[in-house]
């Protein structure tokens, strides 16, 4: 069976509240004490804006985003931008207090068939991190992206993931959640990236989904079949197809969920490395 796998402003944190999400009320100026994120608010600017380069915390943006770092404590975030007002912060889940660090890969089926549905399944092993979560105000992020025209449904039947959510809300409850919708981005005949999308939750016209983002390697013959071979550059990639949505306000922060340089299992014996960070994409309109 295949393997899953930016004058500066102060904003204040909100009063902590249940909230719609079903997830916590972790604000997205809600950060972990002592730890650093960098947030990156891409506005769909016109192309000749991408001629305008620059890196920025060691990464290249261009001249259509606002760039800066969140830090320290949960009481406030500085968000250095230009001239034109933040947007109101969207509440986002956090790995380790709303949803759970690890995905799992289904291992056993109840048919003969493949496990396809947390229903088929019979057993789970812990797969790869979770390094990826969405949020969108404006509809299904897998809809987005797919209309997006790079990344397509995933081809085939895969082995169901799933991923667990900590805290819950009304119209959310906490537990394990199957993955759904699956897509993929070709390389070659027989190398892609892959994510399948886990709910978490959708209230209020918000939607959270969250997952791993990893390569896929087929080697029928050394492996017999699909193996991991990537979780890093898959989880980057689809971010740059998020940002590259047009009409929509993306946001992106990266944060160190996990231990930089730890490994997971890929199939065939192999452990794949991970720089350990997450990517928290929010879509609004």
């Amino acid at each position: 069976m295949p393997h899953s796998d930016n004058d500066c402003v102060t904003l204040p944190h909100p009063p902590f509240r249940p909230i719609a999400l079903a997830l916590g009320a972790i604000a997205i100026a809600g950060v972990v004490a002592g730890t650093s994120l960098t947030v990156a608010t891409l506005r769909r600017g016109p192309p000749a804006a991408a001629a305008h380069a620059r890196t920025v915390g060691g990464r290249q943006t261009d001249e259509s985003e606002r760039v800066g770092t969140i830090a320290g404590p949960r009481h406030g975030t500085t968000l250095a931008h230009p001239a034109d007002r933040a947007p109101t912060p969207v509440p986002v889940p956090h790995l380790g207090i709303d949803l759970g660090p690890t995905i799992r890969t289904c291992t056993g089926s109840r048919t003969h068939g493949t496990p396809t549905t947390s229903a088929l399944c019979a057993s789970w092993a812990a797969s790869g991190p979770v390094n990826i979560v969405i949020v969108s105000t404006i509809g299904d992020p897998a809809h987005l992206l797919l209309d997006g025209g790079s990344w397509s449904p995933a081809f085939g039947g895969w082995l169901v993931a799933s991923g667990d959510v900590l805290t819950g809300a009304p119209g959310c409850a906490p537990g394990w959640r199957g993955s759904g919708q699956q897509v993929e981005l070709r390389i070659n005949p027989t190398n892609r990236r892959h994510f399948k999308f886990i709910p978490a939750c959708s209230a209020s016209g918000t939607t959270v989904v969250f997952g791993e983002a990893h390569t896929d390697n087929f080697a029928p013959r050394s492996c017999g079949g699909d193996h991991m071979t990537d979780l890093d550059a898959a989880r980057d990639a689809l971010v740059a197809a998020y940002r590259a949505l047009s009409g929509v306000t993306v946001t992106v922060q990266y944060r160190q969920d996990h231990p930089a340089g730890a490994t997971y299992p890929g199939g065939c014996g192999r452990r794949i490395p991970s720089d350990g960070r997450t990517a928290y994409i929010v879509i609004s309109a």
